[in-house]
């Protein structure tokens, strides 16, 4: 009498045993090497914008207003697909990032989902980045907004992020600065508060005090790292 064949019930798919190719250390530090230009800064280090219209500080430091130095700005568009939910962030469906003005920005390649394809990703004549193209609202589709990185009281540089609402007065501040110092932003110390002609949170620059000899070459040194911190996508 045959005897039958006892088959598995198994479904799993028999594994080879796999080791650690020879160079892997090294490329695994390549890779952490690639990712540190990719990543965005720590959140832990940026300055928060709140709603009572308080800038929060790390370790939950809250202030109306404080002094620091504009190492570097730079100009962000981001588009989102659906409604702000503050529990579940997500990335921007089309973004853009540059020293240029928010119009002259190029959607980077790196966007899930570039809106302008057709216009080799210009912003200025992007369907969100118009007027009235927002869902609610006469805004834009098209978040436009600044990133500046600070030098602050405590020696780090952080960065802080500029809404719509704030664009046209940072725009004006610099030229003030630049008619009655003939300097960049980072030739200055910057008073930041808030507009308390308006309910929203909205920052302002002012009273700006012009840095001596040594206060200058310090910001100068940390101009490079500042920009690279601030155009991560």
């Amino acid at each position: 009498m045959a005897t039958s064949k006892k088959v598995s019930s198994s479904t799993a798919v028999a594994k080879p045993k796999m080791q650690l190719p020879a160079n892997a250390a090294a490329q695994m530090a390549a890779d952490v090497a690639a990712l540190a230009g990719k990543l965005a800064a720590p959140s832990g280090k940026a300055i928060q914008v709140t709603q009572s219209k308080e800038f929060k500080f790390p370790g939950d430091i809250r202030k109306k207003e404080f002094k620091a130095i504009i190492i570097a700005f730079n100009s962000h568009n981001a588009y989102y697909e659906g409604d702000f939910d503050p529990n579940n962030i997500v990335p921007p469906n089309c973004f853009a990032i540059g020293v240029v003005k928010n119009d002259d920005l190029i959607a980077s390649t790196n966007s899930p989902d570039p809106q302008n394809a057709d216009e080799d990703n210009a912003c200025k004549s992007c369907w969100a980045n118009q007027w009235k193209s927002a869902a609610k609202g006469g805004g834009k589709a098209c978040k436009n907004g600044l990133k500046l990185a600070l030098l602050c009281d405590d020696g780090e540089v952080r960065p802080l992020g500029i809404s719509s609402t704030g664009l046209k007065a940072f725009g004006e501040y610099v030229r003030d600065v630049v008619q009655a110092f003939g300097v960049a932003p980072y030739g200055v110390m910057t008073t930041f508060s808030f507009d308390g002609k308006v309910e929203y949170s909205s920052v302002r620059c002012s009273s700006p005090l012009k840095l001596n000899d040594e206060q200058l070459a310090h910001a100068l040194s940390l101009r490079d790292d500042a920009l690279a911190m601030i155009s991560v996508e």
